[in-house]
């Protein structure tokens, strides 16, 4: 299971808010091995689910979750402005 700081939590649901165009969309946490990004898409079966007291903010494919379980998703200044971090793990190598 990934663990979710206070910050991701809520640039999560502000970015979620900003982009949703139906009451179903949630964000996708998607990830290779050339880094992590999110998408808008809907809940699937074996998701496991990021909540706040509004409902699911962001979806994270089963595999994922297994592989990556233990990271903490957060988000960092940069110079580049606020962007998207997960810690705590490597990809598998293939």
């Amino acid at each position: 299971m990934f663990s979710i700081t206070e910050r991701a939590l809520t640039e999560l649901s502000a970015i979620l808010f900003e982009n949703a165009t139906e009451p179903e969309h949630t964000l996708r946490l998607i990830g290779g091995s050339g880094g992590f990004a999110l998408e808008i898409d809907c809940e699937r079966n074996g998701d496991q689910l990021v909540q706040n007291e509004f409902g699911t903010i962001m979806a994270i494919d089963q595999w994922l979750a297994e592989t990556y379980d233990g990271a903490t998703i957060d988000f960092i200044d940069t110079p580049n402005g606020v962007q998207l971090a997960v810690t705590g793990r490597e990809w598998p190598e293939e």
